[in-house]
């Protein structure tokens, strides 16, 4: 069995997404689906998987403005939690 590197572990197990909000959100889903950028919609925000997709790359090709933006980007120990299934996430 192959060990992997920590930045292995993380991108295997935790999604590195964008959360993004916009006043012309049919616009940045028709952005999103021309990138093949999967998503989903969250209240009033829209979650961007980047998991195959670089982030600056991502944010450069996204021309409609943006009210709220945020990256998530794992840590270690985000990685861990969703190892042993995120029972203790939040503590």
């Amino acid at each position: 069995m192959a060990l992997k590197t920590p930045d292995a572990f993380k991108k295997d197990l935790v999604k590195r997404h964008l959360i993004m909000q916009t006043k012309q959100k049919d616009k940045l889903i028709q952005q999103l689906s021309r990138l093949k950028i999967d998503y989903h919609e969250e209240q009033d925000k829209i979650i961007a998987d980047l998991k195959k997709h670089d982030v600056q790359k991502t944010i450069q090709s996204i021309t409609v403005p943006l009210t709220y933006l945020d990256i998530h980007n794992p840590s270690l120990e985000d990685a861990y939690l969703e190892l042993i299934g995120g029972e203790h996430a939040g503590n």
